[in-house]
């Protein structure tokens, strides 16, 4: 089984095009950003070896493919694991006749794994900024963030930094691999809406995220509430353009642009599952060892 952007099927005799394939260096970068794979130089080749939960299976990365191997039978977390890999890079998995792996095979072992994998996970944070929420997801530095929307405040201890959040204290701020996460309530005051109309403050946030999008090449937002009333919206701002959002609550629904295929592929459709696709899912960071101690800080518009 592999992961590529299109069927391997005679490609000796029919040589994939260098459009057609997966860029192997951005692969490498993103399979050693992952602490639970291991890479190991095998000959000309970097394979990344997957050994937790007794599990052992390894990707190899060739000919723009990633092709993967394992000792026994195909599992639940081999196919979540490449379809992470399909999802990010426009990919898919294919079978061993070449032929796409059907996603209903991969939805119903993504939620296996879910379900399993939660109690096997050790949970290093109390709990986290995306449960009935509003947040932005920022590819930038948060001094570079907090410098453009004229934030100010201090560090906490993650946990106190949560609790100030979710009682209307202040801008949660979190930086972490790359992007920085304002999230809470007040994160609302960034947008300047004036009082209006369901559709009209849906549209001021539409507008301040293009706006925000000539400053920054990746932008989103994502808001979700499931408590007196269902609630949910996620948005990507990609090089000042919307590459995709969606808008729902009971009185008022809207998409904008085309649908992505790591959107198509989502488990569900909640926020949380979209910006998993896009950044990080907030509720993934509590189980991240190297968070144990982390650090936030409450910020707030002098």
């Amino acid at each position: 089984m592999y992961v590529a952007k299109v069927s391997y099927k005679n490609s000796f005799k029919n040589p994939i095009l260098e459009k057609d394939k997966l860029i192997e260096n951005e692969l490498h970068e993103y399979l050693s950003s992952l602490n639970y794979f291991k890479p190991k130089k095998m000959g000309p080749r970097v394979l990344y070896f997957y050994d937790l939960n007794d599990i052992k299976f390894n990707f190899d990365i060739f000919n723009g493919k990633m092709k993967v191997y394992f000792p026994t039978s195909i599992n639940d977390i081999i196919i979540v694991e490449m379809q992470k890999v399909a999802e990010k890079f426009n990919g898919f998995i294919f079978d061993y006749d070449d032929k796409p792996y059907p996603i209903e095979k991969i939805r119903a072992a993504q939620e296996r794994w879910a379900k399993k994998d939660i109690h096997k996970k050790k949970e290093y944070l109390k709990e986290s900024f995306g449960v009935n929420n509003m947040w932005l997801a920022i590819m930038a530095s948060k001094h570079d963030v907090a410098a453009y929307f004229n934030l100010s405040g201090k560090q906490s201890t993650w946990q106190k930094a949560i609790e100030m959040m979710y009682g209307g204290n202040g801008i949660f701020v979190f930086e972490y691999k790359g992007w920085t996460f304002l999230a809470g309530i007040k994160t609302e005051i960034l947008f300047g809406c004036k009082p209006g109309s369901e559709k009209e403050i849906e549209k001021c946030h539409v507008d301040k995220l293009l706006d925000w999008g000539q400053r920054f090449n990746d932008i989103q937002l994502y808001q979700h509430y499931d408590r007196s009333a269902y609630f949910n919206a996620f948005y990507r701002v990609l090089d000042g353009k919307i590459e995709y959002g969606e808008y729902e609550t009971e009185s008022y629904q809207t998409t904008y642009g085309t649908k992505p295929d790591g959107i198509i592929k989502m488990p569900g459709n909640e926020a949380y599952h979209a910006a998993g696709v896009w950044s990080i899912d907030p509720d993934t960071l509590r189980f991240e060892p190297e968070l144990k101690n982390a650090k936030a800080w409450i910020m707030n518009i002098p």
